[in-house]
């Protein structure tokens, strides 16, 4: 701005003044010194002045107030993602100003002071426009929206175009629960379908198993400084075929035979699938078959199913046997009944168990004999025998009765391998004669083949699942897990090779024993009375418990520990060869 000057000629040093804004020259001999404050802009002649000056009537004044005054006044906020940029305005300062009056001097100091009269929008938009080019926003500025602004005193003065996600590929299952519909091929190993599910799908040949969406890639924003924001990239999948499904297309996957349809190793199967509709009972028999076993109903009193692959039971299991090589799922309650999964597992590990005990027997039987012949050197055959046989009937009875139950429990267990069976007869046979003769040239010759057949005994422990809803006075064996989703479990022993997890908040294990070689996760254990129940694991293994009472036994490996009073929030674990107990009192 240009300062209006007028000029009075005086016959004594040149003096002037401010007033009103208006610079009021009073010409005589010299030049006016002027100094001004910096937040002002001085030119002199159209030079800008960097300090004080000295001035004189010819020369033209320009004095601007800096505009970073002003900005102090104005703040630009930028949100994290830089797609949008609020401007806020201290309305109370943005107004006009003017040059403060002065008295007539020969040295005069130029100031400013802001008056009540409000910026012009015009001037406060260019302010704006400032502020923006000075950090660089440059796209998606609200023209529009800056009247609103400075009415209001605030608002969005810029704003980006954010990316647009693209959509995934995405496979819609036709099988299974409605939920499993939002999953992908990639994680759809991680989907539990028939855990909480009423029925287990059946599909025919021909049958479309799943459709693969194909999706549409992203597309690119730009932030308000103008840079590019990528979308993330769209995940793509394939649908891959497992046994008994086919893809037509590349989109759908179709059942090349009726039966159960699944997902396994990330591809979809259908598995040859036995259903039967209805109760099995004594007029439908005993069921074996190779493949997976569905039964939408009831296993009733005296029923043995064996199958190749996994068991589905849409109901009960009342004093019945089912045995199966992969998983095994019961949707109601197991009532004075076996649950053997890896059933082929299961009978190798009995078949172990009872070696390593005909192996102890023979052992102990020989050290006690040892011992006392040491002491009465014993020749006679007769007396060998007579010695052996009164051995085996005052120490070793107890231990042998327990391997004559565990080799009827073996010969009475299905699909045993019929050439180790054999051999196991043999050693059985071998022990029953010593028995009765007290040969001691058989008490080696039998230990001798017990150890070997020992060594050569190889047990795959394909990981399968038990998972059932309750369970009552009955056996589980599980070379993976076992659930227990419901109630609870009472009087039954239950295997794992891993887990043990009782799911229901509400459910009460009393009674039997538990054993798993990882983790037992349980709710409440034991009873008021004081029901004995044994919770078993490994030295490496954890067991948990919200409520534990008293005569429940804890164990790990040979390490036992009884509780003797409830507690709650319990945990139990292993740590430097100690045993560590976590608990408060109930």
């Amino acid at each position: 701005m240009i300062v209006e000057k007028k000029i009075k000629k005086i016959d004594d040093i040149s003096k002037s003044e401010f007033k009103n804004g208006k610079l009021i020259y009073y010409s005589g001999e010299g030049n006016i010194n002027v100094s001004f404050n910096s937040d002002l802009l001085v030119k002199v002649n159209n030079i800008v002045m960097d300090g004080p000056f000295k001035f004189n009537a010819d020369d033209i004044l320009e004095v601007e107030l800096n505009h970073k005054i002003y900005k102090n006044f104005i703040n630009l906020n930028v949100s994290s993602d830089k797609l949008i940029a609020e401007i806020k305005l201290n309305k109370t300062k943005l107004k006009k100003w003017s040059i403060k009056d002065t008295n007539l001097d020969s040295n005069i100091y130029i100031d400013y002071f802001f008056t009540n009269e409000d910026l012009q929008d015009a001037e406060i938009t260019k302010l704006i426009f400032d502020i923006l080019n000075e950090n660089k926003v440059i796209y998606g500025i609200q023209i529009d929206s800056i009247k609103k602004i400075i009415e209001t005193g605030e608002g969005i003065i810029a704003q980006g175009k954010p990316p647009v996600d693209p959509i995934d590929d995405k496979i819609e299952y036709y099988f299974g629960k409605k939920e499993i519909n939002n999953i992908t091929l990639e994680n759809a190993e991680k989907v539990d379908y028939y855990n909480n599910i009423n029925e287990v799908d059946f599909v025919e040949k021909g049958s479309i198993l799943a459709t693969l969406h194909i999706g549409r890639e992203g597309t690119i924003g730009f932030d308000i400084y103008g840079k590019p924001v990528h979308p993330r990239k769209r995940k793509k999948i394939n649908i891959k075929n497992g046994p008994g499904c086919k893809i037509l297309d590349e989109i759908n996957a179709i059942a090349e035979i009726s039966g159960m349809p699944k997902i396994k190793n990330n591809s979809i199967c259908v598995f040859p699938t036995y259903k039967i509709k209805g109760d099995i009972d004594k007029k439908v028999g005993n069921i074996e078959f190779n493949g997976t076993i569905y039964i939408d109903g009831n296993v009733l009193d005296g029923i043995k199913i064996i199958s190749g692959k996994e068991i589905i039971v849409n109901g009960n299991v009342n004093l019945s046997e089912l045995y199966a090589n992969a998983d095994i799922t019961v949707s109601g309650n197991v009532i004075g009944s076996k649950v053997i999964v890896g059933s082929k597992v299961a009978n190798m590990i009995k078949i172990e168990s009872y070696l390593m005990f005909v192996r102890e027997f023979l052992m102990k039987l020989i050290q006690i004999y040892k011992e006392v012949s040491n002491k009465n050197v014993i020749t006679d055959n007769d007396k060998i025998s007579k010695l052996l046989k009164i051995i085996i009937i005052s120490k070793l009875k107890t231990l042998k009765d327990n391997i004559d139950n565990m080799y009827i429990d073996i010969i009475n267990t299905p699909k045993t391998d019929k050439d180790l069976l054999q051999k196991v007869q043999s050693i059985h046979d071998n022990l029953n004669l010593i028995s009765i003769k007290g040969c001691l040239e058989d008490v080696f010759v039998t230990l001798d083949l017990t150890s070997s057949l020992i060594e050569n005994i190889k047990i795959d422990l394909s990981p399968s699942d038990v998972k059932i809803a309750y369970c009552q006075n009955s056996t589980i064996f599980s070379t993976n897990n076992v659930e227990i989703t419901g109630v609870g479990c009472y009087n039954t022993n239950v295997y794992a090779e891993n887990c043990i997890i009782f799911k229901n908040n509400k459910s009460v294990l009393r009674g039997g024993k538990i054993e798993a070689k990882k983790i037992i996760k349980a709710r409440e254990v034991g009873s008021a009375i004081g029901v004995t129940t044994i919770l078993k694991t490994s030295k490496e293994g954890l067991i948990e418990a919200d409520i534990v009472y008293q005569n429940t036994i804890i164990m790990f490996d040979e390490i036992k520990f009884k509780i003797d009073e409830p507690v709650k929030s319990f945990k139990a674990y292993m740590e430097k060869g100690e045993l560590r107990v976590e608990n408060l009192k109930l």
